[in-house]
């Protein structure tokens, strides 16, 4: 493949100043700071937050005739990493956000020494909406809401890997049939890099599968810290 020259871009003449202007009010001033942010924000983060906001009052699927809040998901625009669930559960149900409670916690845990915070991921579930009783998600459900929503914010971030939790998560992003397939490795797909875990709320009344969720988090915190690195 050739190699691109990357050419410096001119410099734009200064703007005139303008004459006889009167000062602004503090109340303009706050105005037109806004609009100023608005103007430059990131293409991606406007369309995060209007994908986010078609989320909130989604009925393109049953799942919203249940919900209390559906769950859009939250982080940075920039973010390297995205972690993918498989539903939100109830506490996110109520609060609207996602991975919150212990498994929240055991992130925030996984974080430690790698001069990475939570706030650095984009988190999000292949469903917005929790199924009645946490019961898995139906088809029509999945490809509703991967279709109208995941993959466009996948494509928007453009993560550097994604961690995938629970067997649904990847079942729909990897297509393999269960979470120990996966698991333990780094996986390529479709120019893109994977890491598979069980949820770590699993670990809680499976004790057979705590080590393991341990062992893939270890994983992440190795890539994390090489990820932080180059930043």
């Amino acid at each position: 493949m050739p190699k691109t020259l990357l050419v410096p871009p001119r410099s734009p003449p200064p703007r005139p100043r303008p004459r006889n202007r009167s000062p602004l009010s503090a109340p303009q001033k706050l105005a037109s700071d806004y609009e100023d942010r608005k103007t430059n924000q990131n293409p991606a983060s406007k369309r995060l937050e209007q994908l986010a906001k078609k989320i909130r009052v989604c009925i393109k699927c049953p799942l919203h005739a249940s919900r209390t809040l559906a769950v859009p998901g939250e982080g940075k625009p920039t973010a390297k990493v995205m972690v993918i669930g498989e539903a939100p559960g109830k506490q996110e149900d109520q609060t609207g956000r996602p991975f919150i409670g212990n498994a929240g916690r055991y992130l925030d845990h996984v974080l430690e020494g790698t001069s990475l915070e939570r706030t650095d991921f984009f988190i999000t579930n292949i469903v917005k909406c929790r199924p009645p009783s946490n019961r898995t998600p139906k088809v029509e459900e999945v490809e509703t809401c991967t279709s109208l929503y995941l993959f466009e914010q996948i494509r928007l971030l453009d993560p550097e890997l994604i961690l995938l939790l629970g067997t649904l998560a990847v079942k729909k992003m990897l297509g393999l049939k269960t979470v120990e397939e996966a698991r333990g490795r780094f996986i390529e797909n479709e120019g893109r890099k994977y890491l598979a875990s069980y949820h770590p709320a699993v670990r809680f009344y499976r004790e057979d599968l705590a080590q393991k969720i341990k062992e893939d988090f270890a994983l992440l915190k190795k890539e994390l810290k090489a990820l932080a690195g180059n930043r």
